[in-house]
């Protein structure tokens, strides 16, 4: 039986090889928390018992979700092994030792059902990436130390591991925080390492080298692989250096594959392969009769990036870029936010004819459409109000919905109208409610014509399913929502079952404190859940309207977050395209030129 519970149920996997995925199993328990992994194996028992590879999802010790290494997790399974992908306590939860508590536990589970799940318990391999790789190496250093290894269950059971690899991770914190530029971040008490260690390196330095995997190493530990870029601007590439150095001079196997000029997963880091290293690794010391199957298996699947976006271009004009060309479409410096029609014909988008004071809510703009080659260009809307993010519907008829700030005295809801392309200015339709004055925003829309809102009454954020009935009163369908912090933004995918958003603790306006979020969607169950963070919280950095892949493997958004400079006439900030792939959490920035300014992106083809 497994921990607390029924297990969840097992399916074979209908794509690619024979496998059988476990999902939500129940390891142990972090104090009052589930803790909880996903399994795969093949579906075709072996004749001997199979070697396990455990995996560790990053995300600064305070996001991601093990669903981000299920390409890993379905390559192992396809190579023979058992895998497991982990889910543990962040440090805005539970501060250390409570990650290291957790994953020795998920190693005394397995090692517990090794008759259960056909494993061999002398052939555990762990590989982690970023936090998870700090993780990964304390497992790999700390074997046999007792203060560590926590009560979550499976007592007396050893958590030693044979192999570990270790990505852009973390080892040795007393030396980060002598490096230049630690206290300009250190004391950030957001921070998830702020969290994790309960205060700064400089402030907490007893518990930093207790956090520290080099702290631990003896000869007796594992063979390790670390594997890091040399321009890693998140963890330094020092780190791994010094892991290595340490494990060498201790007497144990320890490699550093170094890729020269990568960043932390990115600028080149992916494209040099790293994995084969990996499963060459692991396959190696494993003893794994197929590990060449899960270097083809495993690995990150294809950036099947869209070859024709829609996009405000290089100070907000409407562009269209296609195979990486961008042709501009206006030039006017006023247009924002394209969005294209179902069949990839037209997009729509507003234009500013009046700043006001600056506020949005004293804009004067129109909602215009365009044909995606240029021509066609007409006005929807007056001009005389502020009417902003217009998407299409989904429904087939072309209808186009966008938000107009109204004024009531002091008071200024959000309101939502419908109009059409062949509409004139003045016989657009109001769908918000009739009587009851509220702010409503759309964010999206279904294919059954619904559309995806907020409605908030009060300072509390609700998202609901409106069926329109323009001119009246529309049926509302409340949505649950997996947090009570402001959402904005939504876009739900094109099969109707996941949604990305903007999530915004402090809304000030500012976006400064959002952070791309991707989640589970029923527009059945009226519920979104299992939210994944999609970037960090940079608050000097705006990100902001996420979009879908057509496939649904990306989560693509703009941000200024490598800072390039400002453009000329409006101080704006130049930001860039960022794609986000769901399985392992890899990004990329997919613009063409880093000096030009490229924001709110759109598939052409896909309605918001």
């Amino acid at each position: 039986m497994m921990a607390g519970g029924a297990e969840a149920a097992s399916t074979a996997d209908p794509k690619g090889p024979a496998i059988v995925v476990k999902r939500g199993v129940e390891y142990g328990r972090g104090g009052k928390v589930r803790l909880l992994m996903d399994m795969a194996w093949p579906k075709k028992k072996p004749a001997k018992p199979m070697p396990v590879v455990v995996l560790i999802h990053g995300g600064a010790w305070t996001m991601g979700d093990r669903a981000n290494l299920d390409n890993w997790l379905k390559g192992y399974a396809a190579a023979g092994c058992v895998a497991a992908s982990i889910s543990y306590r962040f440090s805005n939860v539970a501060p250390f030792p409570a990650q290291i508590n957790d994953a020795k536990c998920a190693i005394r589970y397995l090692r517990a059902h090794a008759k259960k799940y056909f494993l061999d318990p002398d052939r555990i391999g762990v590989m982690g990436q970023s936090a998870g790789g700090h993780i990964a190496g304390l497992l790999g250093t700390t074997g046999g130390v007792k203060e560590l290894e926590g009560s979550g269950g499976w007592p007396g059971v050893s958590s030693r591991v044979q192999a570990v690899v270790c990505y852009f991770a973390p080892s040795d914190f007393p030396d980060w925080g002598k490096m230049p530029g630690y206290d300009t971040w250190g004391h950030d008490t957001k921070s998830g390492m702020f969290m994790l260690l309960g205060g700064a390196i400089t402030d907490r330095p007893e518990m930093a080298a207790k956090a520290s995997p080099i702290t631990y190493v003896t000869n007796d530990d594992p063979p390790f692989m670390l594997i890091h870029g040399t321009k890693d601007s998140i963890v330094p590439y020092r780190q791994s250096e010094l892991l290595r150095d340490a494990l060498k001079k201790g007497g144990v196997e320890a490699e550093l594959v170094t890729i020269e000029g990568a960043n932390h997963s990115y600028d080149g880091f992916w494209e040099a392969k790293p994995w084969e290293k990996e499963v060459e690794f692991l396959g190696r010391i494993l003893k794994m009769e197929t590990a060449a199957g899960a270097a083809s298996s495993s690995t990150a699947t294809a950036f099947n990036v869209p070859t024709e976006l829609a996009l405000s271009y290089n100070a907000l004009n409407i562009a269209v870029m296609r195979d990486g060309k961008v042709n501009v479409l206006t030039d006017t410096g006023r247009d924002w936010k394209p969005i294209s029609s179902p069949d990839g014909k037209h997009l729509v988008f507003f234009r500013v004819h009046d700043w006001g004071d600056g506020s949005m809510v004293s804009w004067k703009t129109s909602i215009c459409v365009i044909k995606t080659d240029g021509t066609g260009f007409r006005q929807l809307t007056s001009g005389k109000f502020t009417d902003f993010n217009p998407t299409f519907m989904r429904d087939g008829t072309n209808r186009i919905v966008f938000n107009r700030c109204a004024w009531l005295g002091e008071y200024r809801p959000m309101e939502i109208y419908v109009t059409t392309l062949g509409a004139e200015p003045g016989s657009e339709k109001k769908v918000s409610h009739p009587t009851e004055p509220a702010f409503e925003w759309v964010n999206s829309t279904l294919k059954d014509g619904r559309l995806f809102i907020q409605r908030n009454r009060t300072s509390a954020n609700e998202a609901y399913l409106l069926t329109p009935n323009p001119g009246g009163l529309g049926k509302y369908e409340k949505v649950e929502l997996p947090s009570t912090e402001y959402f904005h933004k939504a876009c739900i995918s094109p099969s109707e079952t996941k949604v990305a958003y903007m999530l915004d603790p402090q809304y000030d306006n500012t976006y400064l404190g959002a952070r791309i979020v991707w989640a589970k969607f029923d527009a059945k169950a009226l519920k979104v859940w299992d939210p994944v963070f999609v970037t960090p919280d940079l608050p000097k950095s705006v990100e902001e309207y996420p979009k879908w892949s057509p496939d649904e493997t990306l989560v693509i958004y703009d941000s200024g977050k490598e800072f390039k400079g400002s453009l000329p006439k409006s101080g704006m900030p130049i930001n860039q395209i960022y794609a986000y792939r769901i399985a392992d959490g890899v990004e990329r920035c997919i613009s063409p030129d880093p000096a030009k300014d490229y924001r709110t992106v759109c598939v052409i083809g896909y309605p918001h």
